[in-house]
């Protein structure tokens, strides 16, 4: 299991509570009044676009942190070996079932001989 400090823990933590913030503060851009917007000053369109930047940056940070914690590597290949194992069994079960057949077969066919002898004689 993997260890954590906590100061990891604390940075996550902080990392967290500026994303809400971040969050937040852009709900409140976004409800602001529409009565301009044909009108909209440059400025205004390069401090949206600065607040997007740092959203999607700090949505990579966060899906980075998560996908590292969850080591998603690790877990694909066992469930690879898992899944490998699981068709070998399932093949040897296939096989063991093909040789029951065949003896079952094989002994069926005796028994319809014994009978047609018995009919004959």
């Amino acid at each position: 299991m993997l260890m954590v400090s906590d100061r990891t823990k604390k940075i996550a933590l902080s990392l967290l509570y500026v994303a809400v913030i971040i969050l937040f503060a852009s709900i409140g851009f976004a409800s602001e009044g529409g009565g301009g917007a044909h009108a909209a000053d440059k400025g205004a369109q390069l401090k949206d676009l600065g607040w997007r930047i740092l959203n999607f940056a700090v949505l990579v940070g966060i899906l980075w942190f998560a996908l590292k914690k969850a080591d998603v590597k690790g877990s694909l290949a066992a469930r690879q070996t898992e899944i490998e194992k699981s068709l070998k069994d399932a093949e040897a079960g296939r096989d063991a079932a093909e040789a029951k057949l065949r003896e079952y077969s094989g002994k069926l066919d005796q028994a319809a001989k014994e009978i047609d002898e018995l009919h004959a004689a």
